[in-house]
């Protein structure tokens, strides 16, 4: 098949890239290669693929110097995609949608003889669902049951889970003794009700850790300062550890390394607050071994085998406890889940019906 990739262009697209979505976008199209498809890029020059790539912008947003408004930037960009898309309107039998922010590709989908398929790699919110809703046309990919639950309106295909790369991820079956929160660092924000809400948890992880009196290892792109000198630096020690450059906003761990982490720990937290539609660390944890311990939000009781692969639990003390029971559970059942459910290969697949799905159709 002949299929156009729009791809984000706050990162490129490389082995080495950073951030859960150019990563599931790279190795998405370096898997449709390899199974013999026409595969075109859409996204940034530095980007390093095995198809065919038009370059939308010289280099990735995060690799450009800072200007006066970022934002400018990048909606230009974005619009001079939608101009490229125009122009090669023509040469594709699906055009899949990963871009950030996903919806911008849909005011012009309407125009493209090809069908197109969006996959969302956020939350769907009601906001977001209403301006999907539009595009009766327009085909979404849900990349968990959970998604497509909060706003099952849509013209939905079959679920495909997020793959990596298992090979990349060694096992440990003899872990160190700490455990390990991997996310985002941001500030909180104000839900509906007035509550602060730390969307990742990353607070709930210190709490967590502390009560349990087990080391606990924090990873994480430090998108606000502020917040981490407010409420993570007080708390660290011998025992409570942040990893990295805490004053960089990308992070800058290597894939090796985080590896190590994930191999070294007794368990990952995650006691996430928001409708998080998959959590691609989850199947990095799980690949090494590590089980994972978080809330029932979003996606996380589609990935975790209760009592198996780690334990979905409903608060604080609950997580708590849980961590007091990660010796009953088996490392090797947790590799297995990601070999039998979560590799690249299952998601190219998973794809490859959803395209003949819908070229089928149209």
């Amino acid at each position: 098949m002949k299929i156009g990739i729009l791809a984000p262009l706050k990162r490129e697209l490389s082995k080495d890239t950073k951030g859960g979505r150019p990563r599931i976008v790279y190795n998405l199209a370096e898997g449709l290669v390899k199974r013999n498809h026409d595969v075109t890029v859409f996204g940034t020059g530095d980007s390093v693929i095995s198809g065919k790539l038009i370059s939308i912008i010289p280099k990735a947003l995060f690799h450009l110097p800072q200007v006066e408004n970022e934002f400018y930037r990048h909606l230009i960009y974005l619009s001079v995609m939608l101009e490229e898309l125009r122009r090669h309107k023509g040469e594709f039998d699906v055009i899949h949608n990963h871009l950030y922010p996903e919806v911008l590709p849909l005011l012009v989908s309407g125009e493209l003889p090809a069908p197109m398929v969006t996959t969302v790699h956020t939350q769907m919110t009601r906001e977001l669902g209403d301006f999907f809703a539009r595009y009766p046309k327009a085909y979404f990919a849900p990349i968990s049951d959970r998604q497509k639950a909060l706003y099952p309106e849509l013209n939905y295909t079959k679920t495909v889970y997020n793959g990596i790369d298992e090979t990349a991820f060694t096992f440990c079956g003899n872990p160190g003794s700490y455990l390990l929160f991997v996310g985002r660092i941001r500030e909180f924000f104000t839900n509906e009700k007035g509550d602060k809400i730390d969307p990742k948890g990353v607070t709930d992880a210190i709490r967590v850790a502390q009560k349990a009196h087990v080391p606990l290892k924090i990873v994480g792109n430090v998108e606000s300062y502020p917040f981490f000198e407010r409420e993570i630096a007080p708390h660290l020690s011998d025992t409570i550890q942040f990893i990295g450059n805490p004053k960089s906003a990308e992070g800058n761990l290597t894939l090796d390394e985080r590896v190590e982490l994930y191999q070294g720990a007794k368990a990952l937290l995650l006691p996430i607050h928001w409708e998080e539609p998959f959590g691609i660390v989850m199947i990095e944890a799980l690949a090494t071994g590590t089980p994972v311990v978080a809330y029932r939000m979003g996606a996380i009781p589609e990935v975790i085998a209760q009592g198996k692969t780690g334990f979905v639990v409903e608060n604080e003390d609950e997580m708590v406890i849980a961590v007091g029971k990660l010796d009953s559970l088996n490392r090797a059942d947790c590799r297995k889940s990601v070999e039998d459910r979560f590799t690249i290969k299952n998601m190219v697949e998973g794809y490859e019906d959803v395209y003949q799905t819908i070229a089928g159709r149209s």
